[in-house]
């Protein structure tokens, strides 16, 4: 695994590398690569990559929605920093339900 994951942080760098040239064709080729390599790692790991990025999904438009309701729907000329705060909110909040369930 040691080389797998050294891959992972050359292609992560190569990303940083070209998002900051601004090339943003050379960016999108590199995300590419990173996304490739990590799910090159799930493959070594016996992970699926895709019920990983499906959950993933679930979680973050539980937690989105959550911030919404929170805002009455009105997201406009929110700062990050309030934005922040109803999400680690919502965080807290699925995981003290999901504590209690079980």
């Amino acid at each position: 695994m040691a080389g797998v994951w050294e891959k992972v942080h050359e292609e992560l760098n190569e990303l940083k590398e070209a998002v900051a040239s601004g090339n943003k064709a050379h960016a999108q080729e590199e995300l590419g690569d990173v996304l490739f390599t990590l799910v090159n790692v799930a493959r070594w790991c016996g992970i699926d990559p895709e019920a990983g990025l499906a959950g993933t999904n679930r979680r973050f438009l539980d937690r989105f929605s959550r911030v919404e309701a929170g805002l009455g729907g009105d997201l406009q000329g929110r700062s990050i920093r309030e934005l922040e705060g109803l999400w680690q909110k919502a965080k807290a909040e699925i995981r003290a339900a999901q504590s209690s369930d079980g």
